[in-house]
């Protein structure tokens, strides 16, 4: 062992386990407690890295990065599998199915392959604990994979050994020390007597669904509408609604996968496409192309064939598919719509379900586009095949608030583990305890005691419990927080710009807070660039939450004749024409815009 050596830490796991006093930790995921943390910082021996995608500059360069490496690894996917399956299938058909997938993966490879690099930056001599009981194995399936390497120790602590062990292997001094430890076994879905009764019900009644649709020529995700303007849109096309409860159903299907067996021998054994020479200053795709084949979810190579049979059986051949959510994490409907496309020449649009798209750098990395033949997103058009219609969640939405009484906090969503790349992506961040704290600070004591905080699915655990001591009763444990409370909202502060932030300037005075040097709207025009500016020039956007709590004392006891200012409104309204269009006939403008498509 080198005697100026760093013991690398990659998650809570291995940081059980003492090799060198001096030790380099991968993020803040990595400390069990906020008091481990507080700790850290007395000791000059410690080593945090910080996130790398902090600097904005940084981030537009891998995000660049990102969007080609998605446009190599489709065609590369798509050679791998059709070699494995035997098939020889157009790109697209693969698209459909492997792109959310690969557009989590991607970026949550280049972030952990850009820590460990920075480790060895700060000390070429690494030393990391080899925990013994890891086994080779893939994720289910796609939702599987974002489940565990947004949540996981034991996920995270096998990615970033994956990483350690190639860098070792391509010269890079690190030194493995092998230690005794048992990894949690993942729990599969219990399939309950109940459960499997409720499948056969609904599948009951789907089958009568499938034959009342069987002619329907354009299928709409039930999801993309209210329940009320589901139906209607169906009705105004002259078709039966596609309302499916268990054949587009995730939650029963993904059960059957993880009964599917990790096949090591048949993956190892066919070669994935490699580049003929690598880039010495960049040896990323070297190292996915090592890694890739064995790391994709079983439902595309081991459970290929049972998701293949079972969309056969499908009857229905729409010329048009309309989804919002399930071509991100339903693998069933995924091979339905790949095999409609390819066999069938359907057309296959998507439709945004949620405000992220006016951000510079979506999350999302604009991977859809590679497949789709349109989007219909609610911001004015920023690719090609963008169209821009009312946006589905607020037609013929309730924009009162009829009791307006509290000020109510919309968390920022947070996770453990990075997971994506782009603004408005969360992790391990304490940014809403922080903000919850100053408000506490400075608003006006009878201002505070109005506070309600909203939280949202993704929340940490430990995020949570500091929280509850911190606001007691005012942490509202209910779900979805904000649509109960909306309407009882005097001001809505929100603090990250996306559906959230929309819905709530459409219903009455919300403050955002958001710094534009970490989180910039899309500055392709000077119309966009002209919203930002007006939004804080307006005291609608707040660069941090001490200035957003002096304006909410100065407007508290009538914000109305803040919002409802000339300047203030032309603002809300550009806002909606560029980022959130809404309309009075918002369901007639979709039904022409489908009947032309047809």
């Amino acid at each position: 062992m080198h005697n100026n050596s760093s013991q690398f830490i990659a998650t809570t796991l291995d940081a059980n386990f003492e090799i060198n006093k001096k030790k380099i930790y991968a993020g803040q995921w990595c400390f069990s407690s906020k008091e481990e943390e507080k700790n850290f910082l007395k000791n000059k021996d410690l080593y945090l890295i910080s996130n790398p995608w902090k600097d904005i500059n940084l981030l537009e360069k891998d995000y660049i990065y990102m969007q080609k490496l998605l446009d190599v690894y489709a065609k590369k996917l798509s050679v791998f599998l059709n070699n494995y399956h035997n098939k020889n299938f157009p790109e697209r058909y693969w698209n459909i199915l492997t792109q959310t997938w690969l557009h989590y993966y991607i970026p949550s490879q280049l972030y952990r392959w850009k820590v460990v690099n920075e480790a060895l930056n700060f000390n070429k001599n690494l030393n990391f604990c080899l925990l013994n009981d890891d086994k080779e194995s893939s994720p289910s399936y796609t939702i599987d994979y974002l489940n565990l390497i947004r949540d996981s120790n034991e996920f995270n602590y096998t990615a970033f050994k994956k990483i350690l062990k190639f860098l070792k292997s391509n010269g890079k001094n690190i030194n493995f020390l092998i230690k005794d430890f048992k990894f949690k076994k993942k729990k599969k879905t219990p399939l309950f007597f109940f459960k499997k009764i409720k499948f056969i019900f609904y599948t009951f009644l789907d089958n009568f669904n499938l034959i009342m649709s069987k002619k329907n020529l354009v299928f709409i995700e039930d999801k993309i509408f209210t329940k009320k303007n589901f139906y209607k849109i169906n009705f105004k096309l002259g078709q039966f609604p596609q309302h499916f409860r268990s054949l587009f159903n995730y939650h029963f299907e993904n059960y059957h996968f993880e009964n599917i067996n990790y096949d090591f021998k048949s993956r190892e054994s066919l070669q994935f496409v490699e580049a003929a020479s690598y880039d010495d200053f960049d040896m990323f795709p070297k190292f996915l192309d090592t890694v890739i084949k064995f790391d994709i979810p079983r439902c595309f190579l081991e459970g290929y064939n049972m998701l293949n049979s079972s969309v056969k059986n499908i009857k229905i051949r729409p010329k048009l598919i309309v989804s919002s959510y399930n071509h991100y994490h339903n693998e069933k409907f995924k091979y339905w719509v790949a095999s409609n496309v390819i066999e069938n020449q359907a057309k296959f649009y998507v439709a945004h379900h949620g405000g992220a798209n006016h951000q510079k750098f979506s999350p999302c990395l604009q991977y859809d586009n590679k497949f789709v033949d349109k989007k219909l997103t609610w911001t004015k058009p920023r690719n090609h095949n963008d169209v821009q219609l009312p946006a589905s969640k607020f037609i013929n939405y309730n924009f009162n608030r009829k009791n307006p009484i509290y000020l109510s906090y919309v968390e920022e969503p947070n996770h453990l583990y990075p997971h994506k790349a782009g603004t408005g992506v969360y992790f391990n961040a304490t940014n809403n305890i922080e903000n919850i704290i100053l408000f506490k600070s400075i608003l006006k004591k009878s201002i505070f005691q109005k506070l309600i905080y909203l939280p949202t699915k993704a929340s940490l655990t430990s995020e949570q419990r500091d929280l509850k001591k911190e606001i007691k009763d005012k942490y509202i444990n209910e779900s979805p927080a904000l649509y109960k409370y909306i309407s009882k909202s005097k001001i809505i502060v929100c603090s990250y710009p996306q559906t959230a932030f929309l819905e709530g300037i459409l219903t009455g005075p919300t403050i955002l807070i958001n710094d534009p040097r970490i989180d910039p709207f899309i500055d392709e025009t000077e119309k966009a660039k002209q919203i930002q500016i007006q939004l804080f020039k307006n005291k609608i956007c707040f660069k941090n939450a001490k200035e957003a709590a002096e304006h909410i004392n100065n407007i508290w006891l009538n914000p109305l004749s803040w919002w409802n200012s000339p300047d203030v409104v032309n603002t809300i309204n550009e806002l909606k024409i560029n980022f959130c269009k809404t309309s009075t006939n918002g369901l007639d403008d979709w039904t022409n815009f489908l009947t032309k498509e047809l």
